[in-house]
Formats: C-alpha cells, sequence, structure tokens
C-alpha cells in the first residue's frame, strides 16, 4: 500500500472525486497534503502545473491536441500526435529546427496522441535529461510540400 492523502488544505476528503477538487481549488495551484506514509504523518506541499505549461516548460514549445479541425487544416490524422503551436527562441524544440505546424508523435517511443500522455514522460525527466520525440514535419520546397518523419533528441530543461 501506498501513501495515503488524509488532508488536502486543511479539509478531510470524503472520496477521490472530492480529493481532486480540493487539489484544483488551492490558490496559485499549490495544495498542502497531509499524507500517511509507512505509519507516519508528513505535510508535502505540492504545484499543480496544467498539462499543457509542463510540456512548455519542459520542450520550450506549446503544443496542443490534434481536434479533427486541425488535423484537417495541417493533413494530419485526429490524435496523431501534438500539433506545436509555438516555438520558444533558445529552446529545446527551437534548438532542434522544429516549427510551429510540426507534430510530436511519440516521446522516448511513447504515443502522445493528447497533452496527458506526453506530460506524463515529460513529468518524470529531471533538468538536463535527453528526450527523443518521434516527429513529422512538412516543409515547402520547389517540388511541393515534402513529409518528413524522424525522430530528434532534445535536452529537456
Amino acid at each position: 500500500k501506498g501513501d495515503v492523502i488524509t488532508h488536502v488544505n486543511g479539509k478531510t476528503p470524503k472520496d477521490f472525486i472530492q480529493c481532486t477538487e480540493l487539489l484544483g481549488a488551492g490558490p496559485g495551484h499549490e495544495a498542502t497534503l497531509a499524507v500517511q506514509r509507512s505509519g507516519e504523518r508528513r505535510t508535502l506541499t505540492a504545484r499543480m502545473v496544467p498539462l499543457a505549461d509542463l510540456i512548455r516548460e519542459r520542450l520550450g514549445a506549446s503544443a496542443q491536441e490534434l481536434t479533427r479541425e486541425l488535423a484537417d487544416n495541417f493533413g494530419y490524422n485526429p490524435g496523431a500526435g501534438l500539433l506545436i503551436a509555438g516555438v520558444d527562441s533558445g529552446g529545446p524544440v527551437a534548438q532542434a529546427d522544429l516549427q510551429p505546424g510540426d507534430l510530436i508523435t511519440g516521446i522516448d517511443g511513447q504515443p502522445t496522441p493528447d497533452l496527458l500522455s506526453a506530460a506524463g514522460v515529460l513529468a518524470s525527466k529531471k533538468k538536463g535529461e535527453l528526450a527523443q520525440l518521434n516527429i513529422v514535419v512538412r516543409r515547402n520546397s520547389a517540388f511541393g510540400q515534402v513529409v518528413h518523419q524522424g525522430n530528434v533528441t532534445v535536452r529537456v530543461r
């Protein structure tokens, strides 16, 4: 048996749903947790980070889930990956020469059809660790649009 959360921000949650509601209600996305661990009570502070923010912090790019409309506009299949919507200058994605409109289809071999899957892989990475991004890029050339699939390795921040 793992940790047991006994209080969230001083309140005792009745069930899982109330626990998640209390976690989201903390000021500034922070929550104080009272946890029972191996017979000991511990108090922890947790910072809640929206999934899109975590991805941007780690990769230096804003990403969005590929809706039907976005997929149609960019020529991808819905759910095929995360669309890069913006790139932070000097960030890991920029250093890999990725651009808005490129697609991240996986990280470290794990498919990334949604923000939750990408954030799950990136959350376990420490600053400076490498992440391999599976990507699809479309570039215009003298012969029309060229599609490339491949991998790039970035250092998470």
